[in-house]
């Protein structure tokens, strides 16, 4: 997965966060929780939050 290449290279970081934060799910309020407390506290991953395209909030799921 692109996330598992990101951490096979450090030169891989940056361009794929900028892929996996262009959509956000945040399906419970755990991933709502993960997001506020280590990105949007975060300077340094906080400039990733200008790739997001789509947020999708607490979907129902049967």
């Amino acid at each position: 997965t692109l996330l598992d290449c990101s951490l096979v290279c450090r030169a891989w970081l940056p361009a794929s966060r900028h892929q996996l934060f262009q959509k956000l799910d945040i399906d419970t309020p755990e991933r709502y929780d993960l997001l506020v407390s280590r990105v949007l506290h975060s300077e340094k991953m906080r400039i990733h939050l200008l790739s997001v395209r789509s947020v999708v909030l607490f979907t129902d799921h049967p």
